[in-house]
């Protein structure tokens, strides 16, 4: 899953300030599906680089508990964008 779809809610599902167990629900599911939902929770922590030049192994699953510093941050970035994109008004809602 390098390039995975955006995962977009139609426009009447969406965040709008009055939905929220619904929406919650809803993220919650779609990112446990997809390996996420410890990044929205913070426990898959941000790994540090490793001390010397040896680059980490790759892991292909996203749900790995233990992904590389470049697989975390395009991992937690996806996880960050189920949320903003599936808000009516994210600067209004926060």
């Amino acid at each position: 899953m390098s390039n995975p779809n955006l995962f977009l809610l139609p426009a009447d599902e969406k965040f709008d300030g009055s939905n929220w167990i619904e929406f919650k629900t809803t993220i919650q599911n779609a990112a446990k599906g997809r390996g996420l939902l410890g990044y929205m929770e913070g426990t898959i922590s941000r790994p540090s680089p490793a001390p010397d030049a040896t680059p980490a192994p790759p892991t292909a699953y996203w749900g790995s508990l233990s992904p590389t510093v470049d697989e975390w941050l395009q991992r937690d970035s996806y996880a960050q964008s189920m949320i903003t994109l599936n808000v009516v008004n994210p600067i209004g809602q926060g």
